[in-house]
């Protein structure tokens, strides 16, 4: 199961499930331009991939290693900022002949950032991430 967590850059965080109930992924987006941070969070495998909105990096942690992947994408640009990219796709992987009924579903989630001057979009960076692989995914 994946979930997100939101750390802002004044500290607080937002996780998707607060004291057993839901917090709307909308609470987010209310605060984007205060975002830090934003990680999805991989309760059954203990490992974890978070973007850091203000440097462009990912951090991957996983079996209790992290792996920091810098992503440099030319200079600084008066005007430039980072929009958070974020969704979950479940893929339905089917076994053998596709008649016999034998499915498997995973759930993936997708976050990064695309890079803006102005309003003008430039690039995208993004991890998809299952719980326990990652795919670095560049536009």
């Amino acid at each position: 199961m994946l979930m997100w967590e939101a750390t802002f850059k004044d500290g607080s965080k937002l996780s998707q499930y607060h004291m057993g109930k839901e917090v709307l992924f909308r609470e987010v987006l209310d605060r984007e331009s205060e975002l830090k941070t934003f990680a999805l969070l991989s309760v059954d495998a203990n490992s974890s991939c978070s973007v850091d909105l203000e440097d462009g990096s990912f951090v991957i942690v996983k079996g209790g290693q992290q792996l920091r992947v810098p992503v440099k994408c030319g200079d600084s640009e008066v005007g430039e900022f980072r929009k958070l990219v974020y969704y979950l796709r479940c893929q339905h992987l089917f076994a053998g002949c596709i008649h016999s009924g034998s499915k498997e579903s995973v759930v993936y989630g997708v976050i990064g950032w695309e890079l803006f001057i102005g309003s003008e979009r430039h690039s995208k960076y993004c991890v998809k991430y299952d719980g326990d692989t990652f795919e670095l995914l560049v536009e």
